[in-house]
């Protein structure tokens, strides 16, 4: 070596990371499925308005024609809605 040039060096930790990485052919099954994230946060003041509405004395059908008329039947959360009676005094203080 000369006294102008050095060598770079190589690091341990690094040691694969320049080489590509070698995926396996799958020979049965599409492998693991895809995370679907299903759960949808609803805000307090859309359950505040819900809430109102039921307490106005509106049935339960009433409140999910008149806040989730667009809504395919499997999309309407009619059990959420009782979740949502239930825990009034907390909806009502955030």
């Amino acid at each position: 070596l000369s006294a102008g040039k050095t060598t770079p060096i190589r690091s341990q930790t690094s040691k694969h990371a320049s080489q590509p990485r070698i995926i396996s052919p799958r020979i049965n099954g599409q492998g693991k499925k895809q995370k679907s994230y299903q759960r949808t946060a609803v805000k307090y003041v859309h359950k505040r308005d819900v809430l109102s509405y039921t307490e106005d004395g509106h049935t339960l059908d009433e409140t999910i024609s008149n806040f989730y008329d667009e809504l395919k039947a499997n999309e309407v959360r009619a059990k959420n809605i009782n979740k949502w009676v239930k825990q009034t005094a907390t909806i009502r203080a955030a």
